[in-house]
């Protein structure tokens, strides 16, 4: 049967990283005005076959054990909602939201350059809250459901986000998400002959080692805020992919506006997610809710994406 996983992907994240969002009611994030928009931010349906209380029945519980578990990890670990904003990208963009980047072995989509780097902790989260609520509620919820729930609570190129009816401006909001990822020096090595004082930086930071993390938001890594993009507008831009939006009239706008008013990148960051958990996935009875997020029940191949240094950041 088709998955029932849940669509409503980011608002509890946002309101755990960004205490300001809680003085305000939910549904300004899905739908709000702004100057640099003519109208509001259309909200986002579930895609044919979601629901959003898909298990209110099977796992009533299931919302409350999530938001406690990503809440109490994040108290301890702030880096691991970037983990989180990571995978569930990763798992949802090449091929809609089936939980295959969460399978390990000789093969998989985790051993595919773009995964190589997914956070370890923020996978073992997932686990770790897969196994609290089959406990709970017996194997009833997949892990593509467990995935987008921890998530709720990257930037390529334009034509591929199109092929996904995902639109410029999805792109730059979910571009965004790097306001609290690092990356490897690796990642973006490319860029060491630019002759500017902050890529001269970067360099600095990476001449010992080509593995080491460095912050993608240099202002307020920590925090999930619009300092991302108020960093590209100064040049600032870690990817070079992230700081090409500012390079190309289709996205710079967009980035020009989200700088400017962070309600609307908030709302448009969570319509966005939305709109990314609803890409088609298993359809008819291929689903899977597997008894351990790690392996596969039935063999399998697996859809390979861009390598661009946006998917392969480290969060």
């Amino acid at each position: 049967m088709a998955s029932g996983r849940t669509a409503a992907v980011l608002v509890l994240v946002a309101a755990v990283l960004c205490p300001a969002a809680l003085s305000k009611p939910s549904s300004a994030f899905i739908s709000m005005p702004t100057d640099h928009v003519g109208g509001r931010i259309p909200p986002v349906s579930p895609a044919d076959g979601l629901a959003f209380n898909f298990h209110a029945d099977s796992c009533p519980q299931l919302q409350d054990v999530v938001r406690s578990a990503v809440q109490t990890a994040l108290q301890s670990e702030i880096a691991l909602a970037a983990g989180l904003l990571r995978i569930f990208f990763h798992d949802c963009f090449p091929q809609g939201c089936d939980a295959s980047v969460l399978l390990t072995g000789d093969g998989s989509e985790l051993q595919l350059p773009p995964n190589l780097t997914l956070q370890p902790r923020a996978l073992q989260l997932i686990e770790s809250i897969r196994a609290t609520v089959h406990a709970s509620c017996g194997p009833v919820v997949s892990c593509a459901d467990i995935t987008a729930l921890a998530t709720r609570d990257a930037a390529t190129l334009i034509d591929v986000f199109q092929t996904r009816n995902l639109d410029n401006v999805d792109l730059v909001a979910l571009s965004g998400g790097h306001t609290i990822g690092k990356g490897h020096c690796s990642s973006f090595s490319n860029r060491f002959s630019e002759d500017s004082d902050f890529v001269r930086s970067l360099a600095s930071n990476c001449s010992t080692d080509f593995n080491r993390l460095q912050d993608l938001d240099v202002a307020t890594p920590d925090v999930f805020d619009i300092k991302y993009f108020t960093n590209l507008q100064q040049g600032k831009g870690v990817f070079t992919s992230d700081q090409k939006l500012t390079a190309d009239w289709r996205t710079e706008w967009v980035v020009n506006g989200f700088a400017g008013n962070h309600w609307w990148f908030f709302g448009q960051f969570a319509a966005s997610m939305t709109k990314l958990g609803n890409l088609q996935g298993p359809q008819g009875n291929v689903g899977e809710i597997r008894r351990n997020s790690c392996f596969v029940r039935n063999g399998q191949s697996f859809l390979t994406t861009s390598s661009d240094e946006g998917l392969s950041a480290s969060a």
